[in-house]
């Protein structure tokens, strides 16, 4: 072996130990990282779902209320017309006991309406704040908003302007996002697993070198 490749040898192997130095910071973070979402109290009493929606009433329905006579149901169509925001929250209590002085903070005005079991329990115009009352252990009800704003859009899954708030305790609403791609490859397989892959991986390669490094050094 001339000092070409003893120097080219060398090179490849502070390559591969650089290679398996990462490898082993990611495998301690990655490790921080799972000890930290262990100690930390992150359990939620009350858990918050939410979904946001685009709507209008198509031209036609309307062409055809406006036909009835009726004063009521034509204003019902004007009102409903200028809104073009949904919002659905679901919550429900995930502790065994009851959760009172519940209210959702949202960042605009407009008509919210409480459903349980597909029944309305309450409907009414509220501003910035609606009062949800209380649920009962594992008590779940729908939280359906009605709004003509158009620049309140959830700002990424967790919107610090959606919020529920209860003494005690306060839970940001969960807005699940649509993600495609690489990043819905990590969400499938979860951030530790795929560390834990590459590092694998990164060992895997690493042990394969040395070991044509040895071979070739016989030789």
């Amino acid at each position: 072996m001339n000092d070409k490749e003893g120097n080219g040898l060398t090179r490849l192997r502070h390559i591969w130990m650089l290679i398996l130095r990462i490898s082993v910071l990611f495998g301690i973070i990655w490790i921080a990282v799972q000890f930290y979402d262990f100690i930390k109290p992150s359990f939620h009493g009350l858990e918050v779902d939410g979904h946001y929606y685009v709507y209008h009433i198509p031209d036609s329905i309307k062409r055809e209320v406006w036909k009835i006579n009726d004063v009521e149901a034509r204003e019902n169509v004007k009102r409903f017309s200028e809104v073009n925001s949904l919002y659905v929250f679901s919550l429900r209590n995930q502790t065994d006991k009851e959760i009172s002085g519940i209210n959702l903070d949202v960042p605009f005005e407009g008509i919210f309406q409480i459903t349980r079991n597909e029944r309305v329990i309450l409907s009414s115009k509220y501003d910035r704040k609606i009062p949800v009352g209380s649920l009962q252990p594992a008590d779940d009800i729908n939280v359906i908003v009605w709004t003509d704003s158009w620049t309140t859009v959830p700002k990424g899954r967790f919107d610090k302007r959606y919020r529920v708030h209860y003494p005690g305790d306060t839970s940001y609403v969960d807005f699940p996002m649509e993600v495609r791609g690489v990043m819905a490859t990590v969400i499938d397989y979860g951030i530790a697993n795929l560390f834990i892959l590459l590092s694998v991986l990164l060992l895997v390669l690493t042990s394969f070198t040395i070991i044509i490094m040895l071979l070739l050094r016989k030789e």
